[in-house]
């Protein structure tokens, strides 16, 4: 279990890594993943630090990880989205969720790890996935979808959210449980990987230069 953890651990250098390395353009969706995968390797060392040598402010520091996480993927989903009223939708959810975390950690100071919060905060992001691949559907931006790298992205953010979904609602009860740990921490270890390598292959895709036009087609 040690080296799938190392492994996945590992796996947040690769979309930093290849976004150096790519001789593709550097979109500002790609941008986006890169500061946000910078982000959780700049979270993990310094909570590393913190958990053993301060643990409680390694416990205030690490509150923050979801509300930051949430931003990131909410201006991801912002800049990816074509019809506006999915824009919009997505701005009264995103001050929504932020207050309802607040109240829950700073207010009621929840745990730092709250199923609760995890677990709204992956069924809004199922539900932006949902938006996008249905934009795509109705709205492409291309003959071919996979030669986006929001594409790849969103499949990656898909992938791991739904993938650690359970485990992240029963996290908080069943803790305590050694069967629990040693599952949870294999799934949410792959699909950590498998987003990341998702997430890497965005790095070095080229926008479509051939783009789907259809008159009949309309933004809402």
């Amino acid at each position: 279990m040690k080296y799938i953890e190392l492994i996945a651990k590992l796996s947040f250098l690769l979309p930093v890594l290849f976004f150096f390395l790519s001789k593709s353009e550097k979109s500002r969706i790609k941008q986006v993943i890169f500061y946000f995968a910078s982000y959780i390797i700049l979270h993990e060392v310094i909570y590393t630090y913190l958990k053993y040598r301060y643990p409680e402010i390694g416990f205030l520091f690490n509150l923050i990880y979801i509300p930051v996480e949430f931003i990131f993927l909410s201006y991801f989903f912002r800049i990816s989205f074509l019809k506006h009223l999915n824009i919009k939708i997505l701005r009264i959810i995103t001050i929504a969720f932020i207050t309802f975390w607040v109240v829950s950690s700073l207010v009621l100071k929840q745990a730092s790890f709250d199923s609760i919060v995890n677990t709204v905060e992956s069924l809004i992001i199922l539900f932006y996935c949902i938006l996008y691949f249905n934009e795509q559907i109705k709205l492409p931006q291309s003959v071919f979808i996979y030669t986006q790298p929001s594409f790849w992205i969103t499949c990656g953010i898909f992938l791991f959210t739904s993938g650690t979904f359970f485990v992240f609602v029963y996290r908080q009860t069943s803790w305590h449980i050694e069967e629990f740990i040693f599952q949870y921490a294999y799934i949410h270890a792959i699909s950590f990987i498998l987003k990341n390598v998702l997430f890497s292959i965005a790095m070095f895709i080229n926008p479509s230069k051939t783009p789907y036009t259809d008159n009949s087609v309309t933004l809402v």
